[in-house]
C-alpha cells in the first residue's frame, strides 16, 4: 500500500492521526508511516510517538514484525513510566535504600543520598563481587529516569543485604579497598599488585 501524505502538514497533530488514519488499519503502511513519521524528528516524531502510545498495545503480536517491536518499545516506556510513579508515589518521593536490577539479576542498585555532594542523590551499582559505579543526580526522580535508561528496571529485594554476607563480596570489598589507597597514593603499585594477589 503506497500512501500519499504530501497534502497534510505531518508537523501538527491532526496531520499525523490523519496520515494514521489513512493507512486503514494495513500493518505494514502503519510500520512504514511511524518510521518515516520517527525519522522526521521534532514536533511529527512527538505526535507520532503519542498516537503509537494510544494503539501500541493492540499491536504488540502484529504480523508485522517491524510494527511489533514498535509496539512492544512503547509498552515498555508506557509501563516504565507508570512504575516509576507509583514507586516515588510509595516511598514519598524518598528511595533511599530501594533497589532494583536489571533484567537478567545479574547487576543492582541501590539508591542513596550522595555522601560526597550533599543535596544531591545517587544510584550505586553492585553485583555479586561488590559496588563497582555510581551515577550522582539532582533528585530521586532523575535518579530512577537514569537507571531504567541503562536498564535498571525490575524491583529486587535485600539484594544488597544477601551478597554483602558472601565471601564473593568480600574479596571485591578487599579489591576496592585496595583501589582507594592506591588512587589515594597509600600504597604504591607494587603494594597493591602485593595485596591483590593475596
Amino acid at each position: 500500500m503506497t500512501l500519499n501524505n504530501d497534502d497534510l502538514n505531518l508537523k501538527s497533530e491532526a496531520g499525523v492521526l490523519e496520515a494514521l488514519n489513512r493507512t486503514g488499519g494495513d500493518e505494514l503502511a502503519m510500520y512504514k508511516l511511524f518510521t518515516e513519521l520517527f525519522a522526521a524528528g521534532g514536533t511529527t516524531e512527538q505526535f507520532a510517538k503519542d498516537a503509537l502510545s494510544v494503539i501500541c498495545y493492540f499491536f504488540t503480536d502484529s504480523a508485522c514484525e517491524g510494527l511489533a517491536a514498535m509496539a512492544a518499545q512503547a509498552v515498555e516506556q508506557i509501563e516504565g513510566t507508570t512504575f516509576q510513579k507509583i514507586l516515588l508515589d510509595n516511598h514519598n518521593g524518598d528511595l533511599a535504600g530501594v533497589q532494583m536490577s536489571n533484567k537478567q539479576k545479574t547487576q543492582f542498585i541501590v539508591f542513596l543520598p550522595d555522601a560526597s555532594e550533599p543535596g544531591r542523590f545517587r544510584y550505586s551499582c553492585f553485583d555479586i563481587h561488590g559496588f563497582y559505579s555510581h551515577l550522582t543526580f539532582d533528585t530521586y526522580e532523575d535518579a530512577l529516569k537514569g537507571a531504567f535508561i541503562a536498564g535498571f528496571t525490575e524491583p529486587a529485594t535485600n539484594v544488597l543485604e544477601d551478597f554483602s554476607t558472601t565471601e564473593l563480596w568480600q574479596a571485591g570489598s578487599k579489591r576496592t579497598a585496595l583501589i582507594m589507597a592506591l588512587n589515594l597514593g597509600q600504597l604504591s603499585y607494587n603494594e597493591y599488585l602485593i595485596g591483590a594477589a593475596a
